[in-house]
């Protein structure tokens, strides 16, 4: 339940970041994570600084996260919403030393728009050093918006 009540607990405290905006989704994020992009048949890449990783995957086949990770331990998951649209949360950890991006939480939305061959979905996947990189990454979540081009 931590992930629930983190994303409700820090709502609005990222929107003083830059917005990032890629195009179906946006959110805030601070001006100190880079950009890098690398999807074939999706939009998909990653916003990242020494401290905190995130992973996202816009398209058809975005990770549905409905299972742990090979040597994941403590894996969670949770329903919750998402800019009004049904989601997905996910915690867990993996074994690493002291600095290593060791605690991750994720987010999928299965049905964020309809395209002509089905439902573009989007996961996000945050992987962090320490608790308070997580907690930004939950403040970074919490300020995700879509623009929906149809239902």
């Amino acid at each position: 339940m931590l992930v629930l009540l983190c994303v409700n607990g820090v709502a609005g405290a990222g929107e003083t970041w830059p917005l990032r905006d890629f195009g179906p989704f946006a959110l805030h994020a601070p001006a100190g994570m880079v950009l890098s992009r690398n999807g074939a048949d999706s939009l998909a890449g990653a916003l990242a600084d020494d401290k905190l990783r995130i992973n996202y995957d816009f398209g058809l086949n975005a990770d549905p996260l409905k299972t742990a990770p090979q040597g994941a331990m403590d894996f969670q998951v949770h329903s919750l919403t998402l800019d009004q649209l049904p989601a997905r949360s996910v915690t867990y950890s993996k074994a690493g030393s002291a600095g290593q991006l060791r605690f991750c939480s994720g987010m999928h939305v299965p049905q964020v728009s309809r395209s002509s061959m089905g439902w573009l979905r989007l996961t996000l996947m945050a992987c962090g050093a320490d608790a308070d990189s997580m907690q930004r990454s939950q403040a970074i979540f919490s300020t995700l918006r879509f623009s929906r081009l149809s239902h």
